[in-house]
């Protein structure tokens, strides 16, 4: 099994939605002095919208644009999640959904033939050269 890498740009996003929250915590103790129910209910209420505004709860491959999808074309993906039809890959440190005509498994190489919204259709190919 494929060791995923830790992404340290998420980590830090995580770690502001939670210190937002309890940062917000903090000043509605101050200002209004609710129950502890409350003030827990405004930690996990603040740090999830902090979150979503950080952009945690996004799928990447929908909520980003791309400029030119034909400079995707030809580039060489790693396999997260084996394809079988659908699986997803892996393009510019996140993940896609791809599908394919054969099946790749996890790890292995793909190559992304053509986009088509928020899927990319990729082919089996060797690891690029680096």
């Amino acid at each position: 099994m494929q060791r995923r890498r830790f992404n340290t740009e998420q980590a830090v996003r995580h770690i502001l939605a939670v210190l937002g929250g309890a940062v917000a915590t903090g000043l509605v103790h101050e200002i209004y002095g609710l129950s502890l129910v409350l003030e827990t209910l405004v930690f996990f209420g603040a740090t999830l919208a902090l979150a979503y505004f950080l952009g945690l709860y996004r799928v990447a491959s929908g909520t980003e644009l791309v400029e030119d999808t034909r400079n995707m074309v030809g580039t060489k993906v790693r396999v997260m999640e084996p394809i079988n039809p659908k699986g997803k890959v892996l393009f510019h440190s996140k993940l896609w959904l791809a599908e394919s005509d054969e099946f790749i498994d996890e790890g292995e190489w793909a190559e992304i033939l053509s986009v088509h919204g928020r899927k990319l259709r990729v082919r089996k190919c060797e690891r690029p050269h680096r």
